[in-house]
């Protein structure tokens, strides 16, 4: 029975990694404004066929947490000064949760929550 929770395991992280994958040209740094502001630009356009665009996603960044913003060009109201800095994009996905910069999935009775919903991240 534990051999079969953690191959489910398993595959799930894999569907889990493989949307990531898939999504790793999903935001596309447009340039720096004059202001030292950030435009993202969110393309949609390499998930795979018959999966819908998320209504809207989270940027998160530092101590910067923004929430259900569905444009696809988006100026991150904060000044970066100059150095790097880690931008995190991610939409709610049903049974998976976001602690940081770890997502999980929901676990109830000893096992995952079936059919956890289309996971993109950048």
């Amino acid at each position: 029975m534990r051999t079969s929770i953690h191959l489910l395991s398993v595959f799930v992280v894999c569907v889990i990694l493989s949307c990531c994958e898939q999504s790793a040209e999903l935001i596309k740094p447009v340039g720096v404004e004059k202001d030292h502001a950030v435009r993202l630009t969110i393309d949609w356009s390499n998930r795979s066929q018959g999966v819908a665009v998320p209504s809207h996603y989270t940027v998160r960044t530092g101590e910067l947490h923004l929430h259900e913003i569905s444009e696809t060009t988006f100026v991150i109201p904060h000044k970066f000064q100059p150095g790097q800095h880690s931008i995190y994009v991610y939409n709610p996905a049903s049974h998976i949760s976001v602690d940081g910069t770890t997502a999980s999935l929901e676990v109830e009775n000893g096992y995952l929550k079936a059919l956890p919903g289309w996971f993109f991240t950048a």
